[in-house]
C-alpha cells in the first residue's frame, strides 16, 4: 500500500464513494426518479475531488514559492 502514488488512492476512495451513493440512488425510489440529475451531479463532484483528495493525501514536499 505505501508504494500506490496518492491519485490512486485518491481514485480509489471516489470509486468507492460512487459506487455506495449509485447503490442508494437505485435502491430508493425517489432518488431513481431523480438519477438523470444526480448521476451527472456525482461525475461532477468526482471531477472536482480528484485533484482535491490528490492534493490532501500527498501534499507538497516542499512549500511553493510565493511572489512578491
Amino acid at each position: 500500500m505505501d508504494n500506490l502514488p496518492a491519485r490512486v488512492l485518491a481514485y480509489i476512495v471516489i470509486a468507492i464513494g460512487c459506487a455506495a451513493i449509485v447503490a442508494v440512488i437505485l435502491t430508493v425510489p425517489p432518488l431513481y426518479d431523480a438519477r438523470v440529475f444526480l448521476l451527472p451531479a456525482m461525475l461532477l463532484i468526482a471531477w472536482v475531488a480528484g485533484p482535491v483528495l490528490t492534493h490532501y493525501l500527498a501534499p507538497a514536499a516542499r512549500a511553493r514559492l510565493r511572489k512578491r
